[in-house]
């Protein structure tokens, strides 16, 4: 039987975590949200180049995607959960959009101007 150190043990343990909590969230049933962003400023122009994140009170925040030069963004392998997100637009580093969304399934978010 081979003996492993205690510091080697939990080097072990923490270089695993991380991979059984991806996988666990990867086996839950997932959806995706889509939605179109376009400028006020601009009469209504697509807004290409935003960054949209998703933030779960228990899964925190997700993977950011930015908008095409269309103004559309998908996010895709989203946990189906009870509790709504907070979606959260940003301009660089500016936060320009909060607001709650429930995901129970695919979400086609209405056309939303900046």
């Amino acid at each position: 039987m081979m003996k492993l150190s205690i510091r080697t043990s939990l080097l072990l343990c923490a270089l695993l975590y991380p991979i059984s909590s991806v996988y666990s969230l990867q086996t839950a049933p997932s959806t995706f949200i889509q939605g179109h962003l376009c400028s006020q400023a601009q009469n209504g122009l697509p807004a290409p180049g935003l960054l949209i994140s998703l933030v779960h009170p228990e899964l925190g925040r997700s993977a950011p995607v930015f908008t095409d030069r269309h103004g559309n963004f998908t996010m895709a392998n989203i946990p189906i959960m009870e509790n709504p997100y907070y979606i959260e637009i940003y301009w660089g580093q500016r936060l320009i959009y909060r607001n709650s969304v429930y995901i129970p399934g695919p979400v086609q978010l209405p056309d939303l101007c900046l």
